[in-house]
């Protein structure tokens, strides 16, 4: 995951830079969210697998986005096809920790204002698919850490939906975005009975994971 937020800082920085001369690709701006963001994870095991297989299930309280977006075709002044991602911060608290991150990265169709430089429209919309990239809480709190827990990361598939309009408040372009992740992975099976602590009794059971995020965007750049 460190890795992954590397490359997308450097991209962002190279793209930035870029946006500087005349050939302008490059939209950027921030995305926020409060108690719009909810995550649940696949099943994994602490180091203590006599636990039981856990999930988690957070809310953020506040999640901050840098919202990019590389036009890779302009179709005409107010039609493109994009490359968006968005590093998140997710300020959470839950049974297991505190913090998580996320980072989604699609292909999206954009009609209408923001689609490229060159807009005149006063509204728009995208619509991307892609991946979403997630991790559990990245602070372990103390009962958690004790049982040997150690943040995961995993990836869902990915669907955003975003309505455009030019904000008056702040004279610039504001969007609505609303974003859905799912995947299915393999059933987990439970050979033991640990009905006495709380989990499943041995049998197989769905394994997936998904997550719901509403966002407010500003762009900057525009």
């Amino acid at each position: 995951m460190k890795h992954l937020f590397l490359l997308v800082f450097f991209t962002v920085s190279f793209n930035i830079s870029f946006t500087n001369g005349q050939n302008k690709k490059f939209l950027y701006g921030i995305g926020t969210s409060s108690f719009t963001d909810f995550t649940n994870s696949p099943v994994f095991y602490f180091a203590n697998q006599n636990l039981g297989p856990q999930q988690v299930f957070s809310y953020s309280y506040g999640t901050f986005s840098f919202q990019g977006s590389l036009i890779l075709n302009e179709l005409n002044k107010n039609n493109s096809i994009s490359f968006n991602f968005a590093p998140a911060l997710r300020v959470t608290y839950d049974a297991f920790g505190l913090l998580s991150s996320s980072l989604p990265i699609t292909i999206n169709y954009n009609s209408g204002l923001f689609s490229t430089f060159n807009s005149d429209a006063n509204r728009g919309f995208t619509i991307g698919l892609g991946a979403i990239i997630q991790t559990t809480p990245l602070i372990a709190n103390a009962v958690t850490r004790s049982y040997g827990y150690t943040p995961i990361v995993y990836a869902q598939g990915g669907l955003q939906v975003g309505y455009r309009y030019w904000s008056r408040r702040s004279q610039r372009p504001s969007e609505i975005n609303l974003q859905l992740g799912y995947l299915s992975y393999s059933p987990i099976v439970v050979n033991y009975n640990t009905t006495n602590s709380g989990y499943p009794v041995p049998g197989e059971y769905v394994n997936s994971s998904a997550s719901l995020k509403l966002t407010i965007i500003n762009y900057i750049n525009y």
